[in-house]
């Protein structure tokens, strides 16, 4: 390689191009980082989402079988566990005839949802009065 002297010191031919490659290499894999950072986040938040869905499922189930047993216990039932799935869930029943009211929680993996319910079951009708 040719020497080129210059009255800042010595540079070779090239140099300069190999510090632009060298810059726009590094800037190239920080957006890239950050593009698969975002990724990963979004992948998450998406999980996340549809595992809390999934713990509102199960809870909605364990209220329909609080109800159907209400019906065939005729008023006996006071709550259970029950596993649905990956998920699982506890009912309890308050409260007396003709008005109950009914604490459920779903879990899926680390997610909770809860639900509440006032029902009033008359002969052999539930119906929700609050939900």
């Amino acid at each position: 390689m040719q020497k080129m002297q210059s009255t800042i010191g010595t540079f070779y031919p090239g140099m300069t191009l190999l510090i632009s490659v060298l810059v726009l290499g590094a800037v190239a894999i920080v957006v890239g980082s950050g593009v698969a950072i975002r990724g990963i986040e979004e992948v998450d938040i998406s999980r996340s989402t549809m595992q809390t869905s999934e713990a509102l499922a199960v809870a909605d189930a364990c209220v329909e079988e609080a109800l159907l047993q209400i019906k065939r216990e005729n008023t006996a039932f006071t709550g259970t566990s029950l596993t649905i799935g990956d998920g699982s869930c506890t009912v309890s029943v308050t409260g007396t005839a003709p008005t109950y009211v009914l604490s459920v929680s779903g879990t899926v993996l680390q997610w909770t949802r809860d639900i509440a319910a006032t029902i009033t079951y008359t002969g052999s009708t539930i119906s929700k009065v609050e939900w």
